[in-house]
């Protein structure tokens, strides 16, 4: 059976040096080289700004829908409520990539432990000689297998829900800002409130 995941690949390197280990060299040198080939792979498969705007072109597409239900003609009528409501929304998605960016290492570090953990290191060379080559990178770029790896998902799971618990700014916030605004029935419009 084959080492996989860092946590295993530090107790296996702990154990190397204790003279009962069980363990050679040979196999942390392999375990280190898979990783290494790992870390190549998924670095050459999709950048950091590539994954990003793939999982924020979803995210984008939910905005544009929660900004249409927001939408009604008393808003739209008013330039300044508009505003404030594209800027809400502008604000939650600059806070969300924020988290995504934080967020990041912990997901390339799933996915560099799913190849370890699933490939021999002949193979993980095979690979990164493939994903290496324009279609290599057009065929990575359109396969789903190592996002849809529950390690993999999880991680993404675990920046959603970051996501959804910064509510950054909050409705709370884009009340208190629409608060500033009141009907003026003299103008027969919405005003800023003094």
């Amino acid at each position: 059976m084959r080492l996989g995941g860092y946590v295993v690949w530090l107790t296996s390197a702990i154990l190397l040096t204790a003279p009962a280990a069980a363990q050679s060299d040979d196999t942390a040198s392999e375990f280190e080289v898979e990783t290494a080939l790992a870390q190549q792979i998924v670095a050459e498969s999709v950048s950091a700004v590539e994954f990003e705007d793939l999982v924020f072109s979803s995210i984008a597409q939910e905005m544009v829908q929660r900004r249409a239900a927001m939408t009604n003609p008393t808003i739209e009528a008013n330039p300044p409520l508009s505003k404030i409501l594209d800027d809400w929304i502008d604000e939650r998605m600059s806070n969300a990539r924020a988290i995504f960016r934080a967020h990041y290492p912990a997901i390339r570090l799933a996915q560099e432990e799913f190849f370890v953990d699933t490939y021999t290191t002949d193979e993980l060379r095979e690979i990164l000689a493939f994903v290496s080559t324009p279609t290599g990178k057009k065929y990575v770029r359109s396969h789903a297998e190592v996002r849809s790896n529950p390690a993999v998902k999880a991680a993404i799971a675990d920046f959603a829900v970051k996501i959804a618990q910064s509510d950054s700014p909050s409705v709370d916030e884009l009340s208190e800002r629409l608060a500033g605004y009141i009907y003026s029935a003299e103008e027969g419009e919405l005003v800023q409130a003094e």
